[in-house]
């Protein structure tokens, strides 16, 4: 029996995570299949637990990458691996192996490149979880057109990579990989891969199950360069789009949009002493927001116009602690009409 899938997992500093992670993929029952541990410079006994797993189980295999970063690790993993099909899972995530199993079943079945599927989020430190319906208005009788369409239109975020599963050789074809040393990777490896292929499946189900608020994370706290990485590449994103006869890219400039604007909300959030810096770089970029006609996007540049820049984010930045507080039950819907 041929590798039919390649599981790559970064794994850094997720000792109290890592054993969920990889038992969930022991699990799969039905498919031959290889897991690729990408481990970095851990303080804590994440290595040494992956080890012990690479000791009892001869489809799990471990690479050092010493502290690259995390799109160098999914790309050091590619290198290795071996499956037909790819699918990347955070260390500190888990997945469901049976509803897997049906999704690497229709994604051959549909003969496709790409497959996306809904995903499961749940918050660390209470039972609180929230599945994504962006897929269960698509019918499986709708041409593609009409699928990717209705996929876009929904706004919310499409460009999480842990949320497809894509077939090795498309991508290896493509020359796609993940661009290293910045923030926002997922972003433009995403649009990458539309920009590559229409031949995507529609999974109406989750097989991922996406942590968050985890104990001790840094990803959600803006930076300097967080910040003017993600907006760096959601602004050359915007232009490569612009440039590019892509029918889907009006769509793509919304969601692109949506995100710059609540961006602008880390402002408030990143030290001091740094505020200045990204405000300019800020200013520098701003003007992508009319570059396509969207009210949202036109409505936003104008009072940055008007107002600036920084009291634009200031009031993103309120919505945002607002939201914090009322744990997103109530503004999401206001944003969701909004936007």
């Amino acid at each position: 029996m041929n590798m039919l899938l390649s599981i790559i997992i970064p794994a850094y500093n997720i000792e109290n995570y890592i054993v969920e992670c990889i038992d969930s993929v022991l699990k799969i029952k039905n498919i031959k299949y290889e897991v690729l541990v990408i481990l970095g410079e851990s303080t804590d006994n994440s290595n040494k637990i992956v080890e012990e797993y690479t000791l009892k189980n001869d489809n799990i295999f471990m690479c050092f990458q010493n502290a690259r970063g995390l799109s160098n690790a999914r790309n050091c993993g590619m290198e290795y691996a071996k499956g037909e099909y790819i699918l990347f899972l955070d260390g500190d995530d888990y997945i469901d192996s049976n509803k897997l199993e049906c999704a690497i079943k229709y994604l051959m079945d549909c003969k496709s490149d790409v497959l996306v599927s809904e995903y499961r989020k749940f918050y660390d430190f209470d039972d609180r979880y929230f599945i994504s319906k962006q897929i269960n208005d698509i019918k499986n009788n709708e041409n593609i057109d009409i699928k990717i369409k209705k996929f876009l239109r929904e706004k919310k975020c499409f460009w999480n990579v842990w949320r497809y599963i894509y077939r090795k050789d498309f991508l290896i074809k493509n020359k796609i990989r993940f661009k290293e040393g910045t923030y926002a990777e997922d972003l433009e490896y995403t649009t990458d891969i539309f920009l590559n292929t229409d031949n995507i499946c529609f999974f109406n189900d989750y097989y991922y199950n996406y942590r968050l608020n985890r104990k001790n994370s840094l990803m959600n706290v803006p930076t300097k360069k967080r910040t003017i990485d993600t907006i760096g590449v959601i602004e050359s994103n915007i232009r490569k789009l612009y440039n590019h006869n892509y029918k889907y890219k009006k769509l793509f400039y919304k969601q692109y949009a949506i995100e710059f604007i609540l961006n602008l909300s880390g402002l408030y959030e990143i030290n001091v002493d740094d505020r200045e810096e990204v405000i300019r770089f800020l200013e520098e970029k701003e003007n992508v927001l009319s570059i396509e006609k969207y009210y949202v996007a036109e409505y936003a540049h104008i009072f940055i116009k008007i107002f600036t820049l920084k009291c634009f984010a200031y009031i993103i930045f309120i919505l945002k602690c607002i939201k914090r507080k009322l744990k997103g039950t109530l503004l999401n819907g206001i944003f969701k009409k909004i936007l």
